[in-house]
């Protein structure tokens, strides 16, 4: 069991040197489209695993240092994309200008604008929690934009600014409703007495609903129903019409044809008859 499990473990590659780095890097650029699609679908990881394929079998065929397979090149790139968004993301500015050739490339590529927010609970190690909050800060700047706030802020006491009190006045007293409850007749108040006086409920009751109306309105729908029966008839026979004068016109055009192919006929057997004479007379002279 111990000799299966050793020969199991993945035997480790040799470190990528500067020029396999710049060399995967170019062939990336090269299907960037089809590398960093974002789309996640079949087709799309058909194409991707197709590409890495293609840019496997070109990085062997520089033979540079070692053969290496899709799996160990997938994995170089990723480690490429981290270890460069730790490098831009980083407070060291040397380590920010410090970058090679393909990692400025790549960087033009991926288009890092946010580096994040650096967590605070990294680690398994507890900590004890600051005395002071985290907000105290922001609770000081606000409140001294309060304080400021109130120091600067107009008057609008009737003293200094009467215009605006009046209007504040106004805004502020709730008119005086005149309803039913001044003649005291809220008890018998109801939604179906307003609804009774309603101008769409009287147009209602004044449309006739009589046994007279109602047939002839009736005997209209009738006589509509017998024009349009009768407007369809007329479209039919026109259309019947059509079609009877197109078969009498290909009927024609038939007899026009076997006409001209018995004329044909009868030219073609009098011009061979004329031949044969010609030629009885060619021979007998």
């Amino acid at each position: 069991m111990a000799d299966l499990s050793f020969n199991s473990k993945r035997e480790r590659m040799q470190n990528f040197k500067n020029e396999e780095v710049r060399l995967l890097v170019d062939l990336i650029v090269q299907n960037w489209n089809i590398i960093e699609n974002k789309t996640s679908d079949a087709v799309t990881w058909k194409q991707k695993n197709e590409t890495w394929e293609q840019i496997t079998t070109k990085f062997n065929a520089r033979r540079i240092l070692v053969t290496r397979d899709k799996t160990n090149l997938k994995a170089k790139y990723e480690a490429i994309k981290k270890l460069l968004k730790k490098k831009v993301c980083s407070d060291d500015e040397e380590v920010k200008n410090d970058l090679k050739d393909w990692e400025k490339r790549l960087l033009r590529m991926l288009n890092l604008s946010a580096c994040g927010v650096a967590t605070t609970f990294d680690g398994d190690t507890p900590q004890t929690p600051p005395a002071t909050a985290p907000n105290d800060d922001l609770n000081e700047n606000l409140s001294n934009f309060i304080a400021k706030l109130e120091v600067e802020s107009v008057n609008i006491s009737p003293e200094h600014k009467p215009e605006i009190a009046v209007e504040i006045h106004e805004l502020l007293t709730v008119p005086k409703i005149h309803s039913y409850a001044e003649n005291g007749t809220w008890n018998h108040w109801a939604v179906t007495r307003n609804k009774k006086n309603s101008p769409l409920r009287k147009k209602r009751m004044q449309k006739p609903y009589s046994t007279e109306s109602i047939n002839k309105k009736y005997t209209d729908l009738v006589d509509e129903r017998n024009e349009l029966v009768k407007l369809q008839v007329a479209v039919a026979r026109r259309e019947l019409d059509i079609l009877n004068n197109e078969e009498a016109h290909k009927e024609e055009m038939r007899k026009l044809e076997r006409q001209r192919l018995l004329k044909r006929i009868e030219f073609d057997a009098e011009e061979h008859k004329l031949r044969v004479d010609l030629l009885k007379k060619q021979t007998s002279i």
